[in-house]
């Protein structure tokens, strides 16, 4: 893959905040704290991905996004629950040290003069999904940064994933190695963007209480996605006992007896594409963060380390 990937262009940059304390949380040291106790290791982390991701001089893809937005996701039910009360169900609670570290998101997002939205109602995957949307249909291109796989059904010719879990080095962004495009997807799962969320239906997700199918994992899945035009001409043909198709009998009778769950399965991994967010995509415009205040703010964080990198 090459620069030449992404269109030249303005491009709107998506931060899944969430996904990023919660990786952030499992991989900083949970030593790193304030004087007062606070840990500060996650908040830390942030922080550099952030000026990696939209300072001046080192810029992703060799250039300033036109626009960003910092996304959290809002504690509470959602309309998925509603759907099957059962989703995310086995989720435990949030380890004391992330959980006190999470209101510190929208005071990072201020620091950085960046828009934070928590919705209501919806996940924040949902809110990154609608402004994908609404900035591919005002021909801009989108960037979403994020490690979380449910954003690989909105890759398209304009829409890209960050995938800072493939970026590991602190300073230089590697292209080749961390941007996820529609060729992309398909090395990965074996099938196109706009058929993953049926691939999802199929696989299940033990984290979200997903129930998908037990014993269709991605290669089965995908191998499957090639013989039908839908999952519902799937269904249809393993209730009629059509077993030509199938990889055995076995597979059939597993799609048949799980057909409910097939079709719940995609209902909740299709991400909302129509959610009130409060900004138009214009309003996401990127602003240039206050220097000082962003200083005091690292300072405040006792990182003098981050203060020192403040080179806009």
């Amino acid at each position: 893959m090459t620069l030449a990937t992404i269109p030249e262009g303005d491009f709107v940059l998506l931060i899944d905040a969430s996904s990023y304390f919660h990786r952030n949380f499992h991989t900083a040291t949970k030593t790193v704290r304030r004087a007062d106790g606070q840990e500060t290791g996650a908040i830390i982390a942030f922080c550099w991905s952030l000026m990696k991701l939209i300072r001046l001089n080192k810029t992703m893809i060799g250039r300033r996004p036109s626009h960003a937005a910092v996304i959290m996701d809002s504690r509470g039910k959602n309309f998925r629950h509603d759907l099957y009360p059962r989703y995310k169900a086995q989720r435990s609670e949030y380890e004391p040290g992330l959980e006190s570290q999470l209101p510190f998101i929208p005071d990072v997002a201020d620091a950085f003069n960046l828009p934070c939205m928590k919705p209501d109602g919806f996940e924040a995957d949902d809110v990154i999904a609608t402004y994908a949307d609404m900035a591919e249909r005002e021909g801009l291109n989108v960037v979403i940064a994020s490690s979380d796989k449910d954003f690989h059904q909105l890759v398209s010719g304009r829409v890209f994933i960050y995938d800072a879990m493939k970026d590991k080095d602190p300073e230089r962004f590697d292209v080749s190695r961390a941007i996820v495009d529609i060729n992309g997807v398909f090395e990965k799962w074996g099938v196109w963007p706009w058929e993953f969320a049926d691939l999802q239906a199929l696989m299940g997700d033990k984290v979200d209480n997903v129930p998908g199918v037990p014993g269709i994992g991605p290669k089965k899945g995908a191998a499957l996605l090639k013989k039908f035009a839908s999952l519902e001409e799937m269904i249809s043909e393993a209730d009629f006992g059509e077993v030509e198709r199938f990889a055995s009998e076995k597979e059939m009778r597993a799609i048949a007896e799980h057909a409910d769950d097939i079709r719940i399965s995609r209902q909740l991994v299709e991400l909302a594409r129509n959610v009130p967010v409060p900004l138009d995509v214009d309003d996401l415009r990127l602003k240039q963060a206050d220097i000082w205040k962003l200083k005091d703010f690292f300072m405040s964080l006792e990182s003098p380390q981050l203060a020192r990198k403040v080179d806009f």
